[in-house]
């Protein structure tokens, strides 16, 4: 499948410089309020949880996550076929170890991955089985290890880490400042500016801003490493048309032009699915320098792998939410 390499290169750096610019606002933002409520003893208190998320972060087992979700791992002589693109595009990502594959008994369309480029699962519920081609798995799956290959589990839970830290600050000086106004009432001066209280009001809802916006350029950024590794776009297109096909039910369907004129784009955490395709198409204006050989030469059957995983679990259901992963 052709791939301009050139608009690749261009997308990947554009995409890197945004999202290392939204984290630095993010914790410039957190590191603001820290000095505001309580000076450099704030801001030391707001760098003690920074720095142990990211000492203590990457090394949480992707298996405890995936318990959360009543997941169970799919062994590899019931998926030789599944485990083998597995291990063809983990090598192409530069990965060390292929992620650990998770059944979700879930009807829901969706997919997910968790943990480090050390140590990681991808979570496959049970819809995605019994909807998706060979090559459309095949191309979510790329989708997921170019999150782990790109360190985007971290970065994203670094970035609602200082979200909630801001949020936390915010609440904390909004308190204080409601303390003060007895002294202000009394006649007092209040020892606090007025762009000092705009700070409070708008910090939370700026980071949220922010880590939505982050959110979606580490989507875009996926999508285009997805691409690379599979040597086929379209497949990933065609995927995620499926996954929006899938989304929601007879009334969402119907109301879905209200609900687009209703929601501001800026509060997606995903990108457009339709803005997602076009991108991914565009990527097939011009020869590849190298060819990317495909993953798998014939389609897969997952009928016998559903029903001897189903044999030893619960029917498909939702799962519990306790984990904001990356989501398709």
């Amino acid at each position: 499948m052709a791939i301009d390499v050139h608009a690749v290169r261009s997308q990947r750096w554009g995409n890197l410089l945004h999202s290392a610019l939204l984290v630095l606002a993010l914790g410039t933002i957190l590191s603001l309020l820290g000095l505001l409520i309580a000076g450099l003893p704030g801001l030391l208190m707001v760098s003690i949880p920074v720095a142990m998320f990211l000492v203590a972060g990457p090394r949480i087992a992707p298996s405890l996550i995936m318990r959360m979700y009543r997941a169970r791992p799919i062994p590899r002589h019931q998926a030789p076929g599944l485990y083998e693109i597995v291990d063809s595009l983990s090598a192409r990502a530069g990965l060390e170890r292929s992620p650990t594959l998770f059944h979700i008994p879930s009807a829901l369309l969706n997919a997910f991955a968790v943990g480090s480029e050390r140590q990681s699962a991808i979570g496959l519920t049970d819809a995605m089985f019994r909807v998706f081609s060979t090559r459309e798995l095949a191309a979510v799956m790329a989708h997921e290890l170019a999150h782990i290959a790109n360190r985007d589990l971290h970065v994203m839970g670094l970035a609602d880490l200082l979200s909630r830290s801001t949020q936390f600050l915010s609440n904390i000086g909004f308190f204080l400042l409601l303390l003060k106004l007895p002294l202000v009432l009394a006649g007092s001066d209040l020892a606090i500016s007025f762009e000092a209280i705009l700070l409070l009001l708008f910090a939370p809802t700026l980071s949220a801003l922010l880590q939505l916006s982050l959110s979606r350029t580490r989507e875009f950024q996926a999508d285009l490493d997805a691409a690379g590794l599979t040597g086929d776009p379209r497949g990933l297109a065609m995927a995620l048309q499926r996954l929006e096909a899938a989304q929601g039910g007879f009334f969402a369907r119907i109301f879905q032009r209200v609900q687009q004129k209703i929601e501001p784009s800026i509060l997606r955490t995903h990108p457009e699915t339709a803005e997602r395709i076009r991108r991914l198409l565009e990527l097939e204006q011009t020869p590849p320098t190298r060819p990317t050989p495909p993953v798998s030469e014939s389609p897969l059957r997952f009928e016998d792998l559903l029903e001897a995983l189903q044999r030893g679990g619960r029917p498909p259901r939702t799962p519990r939410r306790h984990f904001s992963g990356l989501f398709y």
